[in-house]
């Protein structure tokens, strides 16, 4: 377990070194090669229109479309048979975090700097011209698809140029797959109970969050954030928790109302991926919860389980698989802090 947060730091990033894919993606070469086809997949229908308005030319230039439907198809194939070999147990889910068009502007785009190479109207206002990704409840296409449907479109030309072969396609998607996992999350709780039964009407549960810890790793330089939590109202410690667990009750009395430890949770992960040993079933459950006492919707985050990548084992045995040092604090940060060292052992080494 690392002992202060600079020894983090120091290897979160030894950990980056070793993995970063930059010098070895294929498709990197394959841009800066340029066939007819990779020009087709980085044209825009909306640089058609730009070119007949200012060449008065009447030609029909052939655009992206047909090229970003093939390449949606074969993602979906690549990512399915890299997580179904890899026995990801939630195969859909985790494919469709991989697949969306946010990630794909968000994170794939910018790491092939597809804005310097690719030709779209860069005039037209109704085109976003950043790579963060907005929320769009207008009529039409939403104003970033076109950077989604070129990365896809350019994948598609890569399948037809490599001899429509998806194991030509796999080390592409693999890469994609490690830029989109380099940014997360990794959020962990404490409780004030060891849980409720869940058939239970939500007044009568008694369980709370008395702890939220989240640590938010970006480009390998993580930051931590860390909250005390107050019970709900009318809810209590059980004696398991004030003997073993939690000695110190008046201690989460000082805390942040939940409302507001919640409010501040969600804003601090954003659009980012949220990492936990196994979240759904517990952190996440919990959260939501808590969010339906206070009449909010329920928060549905992109997941990273840990369980899904190295089977149903809990923390302390993966940390014994990779050498890390782990002691049971019943420390929500202190776990956050093990549960990334664990992921981030697993990329380096290609799991």
């Amino acid at each position: 377990m690392f002992e202060d947060f600079d020894l983090f730091h120091e290897n979160i990033i030894s950990i980056r070194i070793d993995v970063s894919p930059m010098s070895e993606d294929p498709l990197t070469s394959y841009i800066k090669n340029g066939s007819e086809r990779c020009q087709l997949a980085l044209t825009d229908r909306s640089y058609r229109t730009k070119h007949q308005r200012e060449s008065k030319d009447n030609a029909v230039v052939q655009i992206n479309f047909e090229l970003g439907a093939l390449g949606d198809a074969v993602l979906r194939l690549a990512l399915t048979q890299i997580l179904y070999h890899e026995g990801r147990e939630k195969l859909i889910e985790e494919r469709a975090r991989y697949e969306s068009d946010r990630v794909l502007v968000e994170r794939v785009a910018p790491y092939y700097r597809l804005r310097d190479v690719l030709r779209y109207d860069d005039t037209n206002k109704d085109k976003m011209h950043g790579y963060d990704y907005f929320e769009y409840s207008g009529e039409g296409d939403h104003p970033q698809k076109f950077l989604a449907t070129a990365m896809e479109a350019l994948l598609g030309a890569y399948f037809l140029d490599h001899r429509e072969s998806i194991s030509e396609v796999i080390p592409i998607v693999r890469n994609w797959m490690s830029v989109i996992d380099k940014d997360y999350v990794c959020i962990d709780t404490e409780r004030s109970t060891g849980g409720d039964d869940r058939s239970l009407p939500i007044e009568e549960r008694k369980c709370s969050i008395i702890e939220i810890a989240a640590i938010k790793v970006v480009d390998g330089r993580p930051e931590e954030k860390y909250w005390d939590v107050q019970l709900i109202p009318g809810r209590c410690f059980d004696s398991y928790a004030l003997n073993v667990l939690h000695r110190d009750p008046d201690r989460y009395a000082k805390g942040k109302d939940p409302e507001t430890a919640l409010a501040e949770l969600i804003k601090f992960v954003g659009h980012l991926p949220v990492l936990g040993c196994d979240f759904v079933d517990k952190d996440l459950y919990y959260i939501n919860e808590h969010l339906e006492c206070f009449k909010h919707d329920k928060w549905k985050p992109d997941v990273i389980e840990l369980q899904n990548r190295c089977g149903k084992t809990k923390l302390e045995y993966m940390c014994q698989r990779f050498g890390i040092s782990f002691i049971q604090t019943h420390s929500a940060i202190d776990d956050a802090r093990v549960t990334v060292e664990c992921f981030e052992s697993l990329n380096s080494k290609g799991i």
